[in-house]
């Protein structure tokens, strides 16, 4: 949501050929949420560039 700076996302899963096993969830933005993602993600992958880095 981020990254296309929308409100509302909407996922479905289709688990078989069957119309009753479709199952969709609507999700609001949570700004605190998206911030912290953010925020630990940014930390997750300097730390895995580190140690790309160091096995080279």
């Amino acid at each position: 949501m981020s990254v296309m700076n929308i409100d509302v996302a909407y996922i479905a899963c289709l688990f078989s050929n069957h119309e009753d096993d479709f199952v969709w969830q609507r999700i609001d933005r949570d700004l605190d949420d998206e911030e912290n993602t953010i925020y630990f993600l940014e930390d997750f992958w300097k730390i895995m560039s580190a140690c790309v880095k160091s096995l080279r």
